[in-house]
């Protein structure tokens, strides 16, 4: 109910940069089941786009979650048409989609050794994505190699929570794409970051007018929310 656990994928690494491939990745995953299993029920599951977690409900664009509410409701089959279209299809009776030019689709979600809930977590995921032709499997790694890679973006997805915890939402977003995030934050490294967006960031520090802060929250949620990037 505090801090958002989201999956980055590294948006410099094929099919991540794909935003079709990424609301059908969403789409493929059933949060209720993992929560409840993998989780043993203990967090809730989120099903805002915004970036934001429960936490910080009060600030959460509901109009915007309704809008994309299909992108975060289980629809395997609607993964599937999605990913049918933008031309990811199982073109040698694997069981598996390829990228249209035919490469595979492999991939790798690390997470940290002995962390179980997380590594169920994952294990579900890899599943759930399995169910829908898209070929993944668990990383287990020790923490030092977990937290420099999230850093410098050496991964091919990763699960990490997020600052969305903290005494304001702008905070969350500093995490994920603000250009000096990048390198340093855990939430940064997965390569979906521009010059207007973390300019806009900055300015929030500069106004002390609420009204404009939360404009500038607002835009930060429709971004997200509309890109899916992680």
């Amino acid at each position: 109910a505090n801090d958002a656990i989201n999956l980055y994928v590294n948006h410099k690494k094929a099919p991540f940069g794909d935003l079709e491939v990424r609301k059908a990745l969403s789409m493929a995953l059933d949060r209720e089941l993992i929560t409840e299993i993998a989780a043993y029920g203990y967090p809730t599951p989120n099903f805002s786009l915004s970036g934001l977690g429960e936490y910080f409900q009060s600030y959460i664009n509901k109009d915007l979650d309704k809008k994309h509410a299909g992108v975060t409701t289980y629809n395997p089959e609607g993964a599937k048409k999605l990913l049918d279209k933008a031309g990811y299809k199982d073109k040698n009776g694997d069981g598996f989609r390829q990228l249209p030019n035919g490469e595979p689709i492999d991939f790798e979600i690390e997470v940290v050794s002995g962390w179980t809930d997380w590594v169920q977590t994952v294990q579900m995921v890899t599943e759930f994505w399995a169910e829908i032709g898209i070929k993944a499997s668990i990383k287990t790694v020790d923490w030092s190699v977990y937290d420099g890679n999230l850093k410098k973006g050496l991964y091919d997805v990763s699960i990490n929570w997020s600052a969305t915890n903290n005494a304001h939402p702008i905070e969350a977003y500093v995490g994920y794409y603000d250009l000096d995030s990048v390198g340093h934050g855990w939430q940064a490294g997965h390569g979906f970051i521009n010059k207007e967006i973390s300019d806009l960031i900055d300015t929030f520090g500069t106004t002390s007018d609420e009204k404009e802060q939360n404009k500038i929250i607002d835009t930060l949620q429709t971004y997200t929310a509309e890109n899916v990037p992680f």
